[in-house]
């Protein structure tokens, strides 16, 4: 009896932020997420990731309030309002 790991991944990635603005942005934010989605599970492929798009407050709140017992989070900064948050 196999037991699979469940993990959340939240990428913070508004749409407008400091990569700039549609369509543009959504592009490389798109590309980013899945490649960084792929390395994780070709890396543990015994682990399911669950992606959430973190664009505003309320995401963060439905993020916590789905995802508040998970043994652990993997939060992806790859986007943010100009100035607010820094790589």
């Amino acid at each position: 009896m196999s037991s699979v790991i469940r993990i959340p991944v939240a990428f913070i990635d508004p749409a407008i932020g400091d990569l700039g603005a549609p369509p543009e942005s959504l592009s490389f934010l798109e590309n980013e997420k899945n490649v960084f989605i792929n390395a994780l599970k070709s890396s543990f492929p015994g682990v399911e990731f669950v992606n959430y798009d973190i664009r505003d407050p309320i995401d963060v709140q439905v993020f916590l309030n789905t995802e508040g017992n998970a043994v652990g989070y993997v939060v992806v900064t790859l986007n943010s309002l100009m100035g607010f948050i820094d790589r």
